[in-house]
C-alpha cells in the first residue's frame, strides 16, 4: 500500500500540492491524467522513489545531462509511506527490489551493457534471480539480446525497460509514457500485462494514455493533475477530447497557404534500406506537402530520418534530394539543444509567440521549459533550418491537444515547407498523406 499524507513540496524545480491523502492500494491500476503543464511526470518520480535524484537543467560539457541531488525537504517526504515504512527512509537497493519505473525517457535506466546485459542488470539491482532470456521474445528483444541497446530504436529501447519492470518481481509499477516511443499495439499488451499482474496484487499507476482506447475490461482510478495539484478524481467533462475528436480539432486547424504556388518533388525514396531495418520503403514528397508516417517499433523510421538529414549512403535502395537540404527535430529535443538560452537557440521572436512560450522564458536554458515547449521549440529549429523539406521525429509525443494546435500553427508558419514526419500519434493521420510502414516491411 502506498500512501501520501497532505504535503507540498518542490520535485526538480516543479512545485507538487497533495491536498488531502490519497491512499494507493494493491491490486488496482491508476490512470494519470495531466495536460502538458500538470507536472504528472514530477509526481511519480516523486511516488517512486526518485525525488532525490532529478536532472540538473545545465548541460554537462559534453552535452549530457547532469544528475544531482536534489535539495529535497526530508521532513515533508516522510509523507510518503510505503508499506508502512516511508518510502524515501528505503535503501536504493530496497526501493529497487519493490519498486519498477518505465521511465519518460528509456536511456535514463541504461547502463552501458548489452540489451541482455542490461535486462539481467535490473534483477541483480534488486536481488532476484536472472530469468531466462526466452522471457525478452514477448518484447520482440529476443532476438536483439546481444546488440547494445543504442543500435535499437527509440521504442525498442522502451520496450527494454518495460521487460526489466513487468518481468520482475516488483510490488509498485509506474510507467511514464508521456513522451512514450511506444506503439499503440505495445501500448495495449503493456495494459494487458498490468491488468495480470494487479490481480497479483500489484499497484500500477501509468501516465500518457489519456488517448489510448484501453480495452472494456480494464477499469483504471483516475488520478488528475492540474498543475501541480493531485487530486484522486477524473479531469474535468471535455478536458481531453477522444482521438476522433482531436482529428477534427487538428484539421481545422492547418492552413498552408503560401504564396509560393511552386510545386515539384524535393524527395524521392526507392526502395530504401537501413542496416537493422527488416524491410524496405519508398515514398515521394513534393512541396507543400504534409507526409505523416506510421510505423511499429524498429521499423527503421528514425533511421531512414537520420540517413536523409546526414545525406548518407543508405544500406540498400536509393534517394534522391532534390534541391533540399533537412534538418531533423528529434524525439528528445533536450539532447539536441546547443544554445544556453531559448532566444539564442531560435532567435525569431515571432515563431517563439505562436508557440506560446512566454518572453520570460527566452533568456533561460531550452531544458527548463516544459517538456511540450521544448518539443516546440525543436520542431521550430528544425524547420527554420531545412531546405526545401523538414524532418519531425516523434514530433507530438508527450502533447495534449492544446499544444498539439500549437504544433499545427508551427507548420502552418512555414507553408512552402515540405515536411516529413514520423510518428505512432493517430491524431496526426489527418494532417496529410499516410503512410504505414509495419515491422515485417510491408508498406501501406
Amino acid at each position: 500500500m502506498l500512501t501520501i499524507n497532505p504535503v507540498s513540496l518542490t520535485v526538480n524545480s516543479a512545485n507538487i500540492s497533495i491536498p488531502v491523502s490519497i491512499t494507493l492500494s494493491p491490486g488496482n491500476i491508476y490512470l494519470v491524467f495531466g495536460d502538458s503543464q500538470s507536472r504528472a511526470s514530477e509526481f511519480l518520480q516523486l511516488i517512486g522513489g526518485l525525488a532525490d535524484l532529478v536532472t540538473s537543467s545545465e548541460p554537462a560539457t559534453d552535452g549530457k545531462l547532469i544528475r544531482t541531488a536534489a535539495p529535497i525537504q526530508i521532513d515533508k517526504i516522510k509523507e510518503i509511506i510505503f508499506n508502512g515504512q516511508p518510502l524515501y527512509d528505503l535503501t536504493n537497493r530496497e526501493r529497487a527490489r519493490h519498486i519498477g519505473v518505465v521511465f519518460e525517457n528509456p536511456e535514463w535506466s541504461l547502463l552501458g551493457g548489452t540489451v541482455l546485459e542490461e535486462f539481467y542488470f535490473s534483477f541483480s539491482a534488486s536481488g532476484s534471480d536472472f530469468p531466462p532470456q526466452h522471457r525478452l521474445r514477448p518484447y520482440g528483444l529476443y532476438d536483439h539480446r546481444h546488440q547494445r541497446p543504442e543500435t535499437l530504436s527509440g521504442g525498442e529501447m522502451q520496450r527494454l525497460n518495460c521487460a526489466t519492470v513487468l518481468e520482475d518481481e516488483r510490488r509498485l509499477i509506474l510507467a511514464d509514457f508521456s513522451s512514450s516511443n511506444l506503439d499503440r499495439d505495445f501500448m495495449l499488451d503493456f495494459i494487458n500485462w498490468l491488468v495480470q499482474r494487479s490481480k497479483e496484487g500489484v499497484i500500477a499507476v501509468v501516465h500518457g494514455l489519456s488517448s489510448l482506447q484501453l480495452p472494456p475490461k480494464v477499469r483504471p482510478n483516475p488520478i488528475y493533475i492540474d498543475s501541480g495539484v493531485v487530486k484522486l478524481s477524473g479531469p474535468p467533462e471535455g478536458k481531453f477530447p477522444s482521438l476522433e475528436d482531436e482529428k477534427v480539432l487538428l484539421k481545422r486547424r492547418i492552413n498552408r497557404q503560401s504564396v509560393d504556388k511552386a510545386k515539384g518533388l524535393v524527395l524521392k525514396l526507392e526502395n530504401l534500406q537501413g542496416e537493422y531495418m527488416k524491410g524496405t520503403f519508398s515514398c515521394v514528397l513534393s512541396r507543400h506537402d504534409i507526409l505523416v508516417v506510421e510505423g511499429h517499433n524498429g521499423c527503421g523510421k528514425t533511421t531512414i530520418g537520420k540517413m536523409l538529414m546526414e545525406n548518407t549512403t543508405p544500406y540498400k535502395g536509393a534517394y534522391e534530394l532534390f534541391d533540399s537540404s533537412p534538418a531533423m527535430a528529434f524525439q528528445h529535443p533536450e539532447h539536441c539543444f546547443f544554445a544556453d538560452t531559448v532566444f539564442v537557440e531560435l532567435p525569431n521572436p515571432e515563431l517563439l509567440k505562436i508557440m506560446h512560450i512566454p518572453e520570460g522564458s527566452w533568456y533561460q536554458h531550452p531544458r527548463n521549459l516544459t517538456k511540450a515547449q521544448q518539443k516546440l521549440l525543436g520542431v521550430g529549429v528544425a524547420l527554420s533550418l531545412s531546405v526545401g523539406f523538414g524532418i519531425l521525429d516523434e514530433p507530438t509525443c508527450g502533447m495534449d491537444h492544446e499544444a498539439k494546435l500549437l504544433f499545427i500553427d508551427t507548420l502552418n508558419y512555414f507553408p512552402s515547407l515540405a515536411v516529413l514526419v514520423f510518428t505512432h500519434d493517430a491524431s496526426l493521420h489527418s494532417l496529410g498523406s499516410v503512410i504505414s510502414f509495419i515491422q515485417s516491411g510491408d508498406q501501406q
